[in-house]
Protein backbone atom coordinates (compact mmCIF):
# COMPACT_ATOMS: atom_id res chain seq x y z
CA UNK A 1 0.00 0.00 0.00
CA UNK A 2 0.99 3.54 -0.46
CA UNK A 3 -0.23 6.97 -1.00
CA UNK A 4 0.83 9.82 -3.55
CA UNK A 5 1.89 13.01 -2.81
CA UNK A 6 -1.88 14.25 -3.72
CA UNK A 7 -3.41 12.19 -1.10
CA UNK A 8 -4.60 8.99 -3.61
CA UNK A 9 -4.13 5.62 -1.78
CA UNK A 10 -3.30 2.78 -3.44
CA UNK A 11 -3.46 -0.94 -2.76
CA UNK A 12 -1.50 -3.32 -4.40
CA UNK A 13 -2.24 -7.56 -3.99
CA UNK A 14 0.31 -10.21 -6.02
CA UNK A 15 -0.64 -13.72 -5.51
CA UNK A 16 2.04 -15.70 -6.46
CA UNK A 17 1.51 -19.82 -7.06
CA UNK A 18 4.63 -22.64 -7.15
CA UNK A 19 4.61 -26.01 -8.03
CA UNK A 20 7.61 -28.17 -6.78
CA UNK A 21 8.02 -31.17 -8.63
CA UNK A 22 9.92 -34.25 -8.41
CA UNK A 23 11.12 -33.98 -4.40
CA UNK A 24 13.77 -36.27 -3.30
CA UNK A 25 14.13 -37.50 -6.81
CA UNK A 26 17.37 -36.69 -7.24
CA UNK A 27 20.10 -39.06 -7.96
CA UNK A 28 24.13 -38.42 -7.98
CA UNK A 29 26.13 -40.10 -10.74
CA UNK A 30 29.51 -39.92 -9.49
CA UNK A 31 32.12 -39.29 -12.30
CA UNK A 32 33.93 -42.01 -13.99
CA UNK A 33 37.89 -40.93 -12.91
CA UNK A 34 39.30 -43.87 -14.57
CA UNK A 35 43.08 -43.35 -16.16
CA UNK A 36 42.34 -39.26 -14.89
CA UNK A 37 45.17 -37.85 -12.59
CA UNK A 38 43.12 -36.84 -9.48
CA UNK A 39 45.13 -35.26 -6.68
CA UNK A 40 43.97 -35.80 -3.10
CA UNK A 41 44.71 -32.66 -0.86
CA UNK A 42 43.04 -34.29 2.12
CA UNK A 43 42.00 -37.41 4.14
CA UNK A 44 38.05 -37.51 3.74
CA UNK A 45 37.65 -34.36 1.68
CA UNK A 46 38.91 -31.68 4.74
CA UNK A 47 41.35 -29.46 3.12
CA UNK A 48 43.50 -28.92 6.16
CA UNK A 49 46.98 -27.51 6.69
CA UNK A 50 48.85 -27.30 3.47
CA UNK A 51 52.30 -26.13 2.45
CA UNK A 52 50.84 -22.43 1.98
CA UNK A 53 50.66 -22.35 5.60
CA UNK A 54 54.51 -22.97 5.49
CA UNK A 55 56.32 -19.97 7.37
CA UNK A 56 57.31 -18.01 10.68
CA UNK A 57 54.49 -16.31 12.30
CA UNK A 58 54.28 -13.64 15.18
CA UNK A 59 52.14 -12.02 17.92
CA UNK A 60 53.06 -9.37 20.54
CA UNK A 61 53.49 -9.97 24.34
CA UNK A 62 51.87 -7.37 25.57
CA UNK A 63 50.77 -6.28 29.18
CA UNK A 64 49.03 -3.79 31.13
CA UNK A 65 51.49 -0.97 33.44
CA UNK A 66 50.29 1.68 34.36
CA UNK A 67 47.59 1.75 33.05
CA UNK A 68 48.67 1.48 29.31
CA UNK A 69 49.22 -0.98 27.01
CA UNK A 70 52.84 -2.47 27.07
CA UNK A 71 54.42 -4.75 24.60
CA UNK A 72 57.26 -6.78 26.53
CA UNK A 73 57.86 -9.38 23.65
CA UNK A 74 57.30 -11.65 21.03
CA UNK A 75 55.83 -15.01 20.34
CA UNK A 76 57.48 -16.93 16.85
CA UNK A 77 55.91 -19.89 15.46
CA UNK A 78 57.70 -21.55 12.68
CA UNK A 79 55.43 -24.09 10.72
CA UNK A 80 58.34 -26.14 9.07
CA UNK A 81 56.48 -29.00 7.60
CA UNK A 82 53.12 -29.71 5.99
CA UNK A 83 52.64 -33.02 4.87
CA UNK A 84 50.58 -36.47 4.74
CA UNK A 85 48.23 -34.46 7.55
CA UNK A 86 50.98 -33.44 10.35
CA UNK A 87 52.13 -30.21 10.84
CA UNK A 88 55.52 -29.74 12.22
CA UNK A 89 57.09 -26.84 13.94
CA UNK A 90 58.81 -24.80 16.56
CA UNK A 91 57.30 -22.60 18.86
CA UNK A 92 59.10 -19.52 20.97
CA UNK A 93 58.99 -16.51 23.33
CA UNK A 94 61.17 -13.88 24.04
CA UNK A 95 61.08 -11.04 26.48
CA UNK A 96 62.75 -7.83 26.92
CA UNK A 97 65.42 -7.28 29.19
CA UNK A 98 63.14 -5.32 32.08
CA UNK A 99 60.76 -7.57 31.87
CA UNK A 100 61.35 -11.15 32.64
CA UNK A 101 59.35 -10.35 35.99
CA UNK A 102 56.00 -9.80 34.00
CA UNK A 103 56.73 -13.05 31.98
CA UNK A 104 58.20 -15.41 34.08
CA UNK A 105 57.15 -18.63 32.13
CA UNK A 106 58.59 -18.92 28.95
CA UNK A 107 57.56 -21.54 26.60
CA UNK A 108 59.52 -22.83 23.76
CA UNK A 109 59.49 -26.29 22.26
CA UNK A 110 59.14 -28.38 18.90
CA UNK A 111 56.05 -30.29 17.94
CA UNK A 112 54.09 -32.24 15.28
CA UNK A 113 50.90 -31.99 15.30
CA UNK A 114 48.76 -35.01 13.31
CA UNK A 115 45.03 -33.57 11.78
CA UNK A 116 42.60 -36.23 12.64
CA UNK A 117 39.69 -35.76 10.59
CA UNK A 118 36.24 -36.72 10.84
CA UNK A 119 33.57 -37.58 8.56
CA UNK A 120 35.01 -35.49 6.05
CA UNK A 121 35.55 -32.44 8.76
CA UNK A 122 38.28 -31.95 11.18
CA UNK A 123 37.95 -33.26 14.29
CA UNK A 124 38.19 -30.30 17.30
CA UNK A 125 40.54 -33.06 19.44
CA UNK A 126 43.59 -32.48 16.67
CA UNK A 127 46.12 -31.88 19.26
CA UNK A 128 50.12 -32.43 19.95
CA UNK A 129 52.04 -32.94 23.29
CA UNK A 130 54.79 -30.52 23.93
CA UNK A 131 57.26 -30.18 27.19
CA UNK A 132 55.75 -26.36 28.93
CA UNK A 133 58.38 -24.22 30.89
CA UNK A 134 57.81 -25.94 34.12
CA UNK A 135 58.91 -29.55 32.55
CA UNK A 136 55.61 -30.71 32.57
CA UNK A 137 53.96 -32.89 29.48
CA UNK A 138 51.07 -31.11 28.02
CA UNK A 139 48.72 -30.59 25.04
CA UNK A 140 48.47 -28.16 22.57
CA UNK A 141 46.50 -26.98 19.11
CA UNK A 142 46.78 -25.06 16.10
CA UNK A 143 44.16 -24.06 13.84
CA UNK A 144 44.04 -22.26 10.70
CA UNK A 145 42.34 -18.61 10.51
CA UNK A 146 42.02 -16.54 7.95
CA UNK A 147 44.49 -15.25 4.89
CA UNK A 148 47.80 -15.21 6.88
CA UNK A 149 46.61 -16.29 10.51
CA UNK A 150 46.69 -19.59 12.41
CA UNK A 151 45.76 -19.82 16.37
CA UNK A 152 47.80 -21.87 18.84
CA UNK A 153 46.03 -22.92 22.14
CA UNK A 154 48.56 -24.06 24.58
CA UNK A 155 48.02 -25.87 27.69
CA UNK A 156 44.91 -27.68 27.41
CA UNK A 157 43.54 -30.63 29.29
CA UNK A 158 41.49 -32.98 27.91
CA UNK A 159 38.23 -33.63 29.87
CA UNK A 160 36.68 -35.42 28.21
CA UNK A 161 35.87 -37.64 24.67
CA UNK A 162 35.31 -33.93 22.66
CA UNK A 163 36.14 -31.65 25.34
CA UNK A 164 39.09 -29.75 27.12
CA UNK A 165 40.19 -26.30 28.62
CA UNK A 166 42.69 -24.21 28.34
CA UNK A 167 45.53 -23.44 31.29
CA UNK A 168 47.61 -21.25 29.15
CA UNK A 169 49.00 -17.79 30.61
CA UNK A 170 46.64 -15.41 31.13
CA UNK A 171 48.62 -12.94 29.30
CA UNK A 172 48.65 -15.32 26.18
CA UNK A 173 46.97 -14.35 22.85
CA UNK A 174 46.83 -17.10 20.49
CA UNK A 175 46.47 -15.42 17.34
CA UNK A 176 48.94 -15.39 14.95
CA UNK A 177 49.93 -13.29 11.63
CA UNK A 178 51.98 -14.46 8.75
CA UNK A 179 55.19 -12.75 8.47
CA UNK A 180 55.82 -11.68 4.86
CA UNK A 181 59.62 -10.56 3.06
CA UNK A 182 58.81 -7.21 1.43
Amino acid sequence: SGKEKNGTEHDITLTVTAKLTGIGTTTVTPPDLTGAKVEETAANGYPGFSKMYEGTYKNNIIVVKDGKFVKIGERVLEITKVENNKVSGRYSETVKPGFEADYPDKESFTFEMTEQADAGKMSPMSLFSYTNSHGEQTNGQLNMGGNGKVYLNLGIQVTGNNSYRSNANPNFDGEFLRVFGE
